[in-house]
């Protein structure tokens, strides 16, 4: 499961992508390693998903 955008950053890689249109939306979940919740990265993803979800930040 990829954005629709994705095909196209990494088609000169050779990635093949198929197209599936019948598909009702899904959820998403992420997972870390145990630990990592202070990593930088890790920090500012889960800054962002909390912006795009309208709850404030805890970092």
């Amino acid at each position: 499961m990829v954005a629709a955008t994705d095909p196209l950053a990494y088609q000169p890689y050779g990635v093949a992508y198929a197209e599936v249109t019948d598909l009702s939306p899904c959820h998403a979940a992420l997972a870390r390693r145990a630990g990592g919740r202070d990593r930088p990265v890790v920090a500012a993803l889960r800054c962002a998903v909390r912006t795009v979800r309208g709850r404030p930040s805890d970092t």
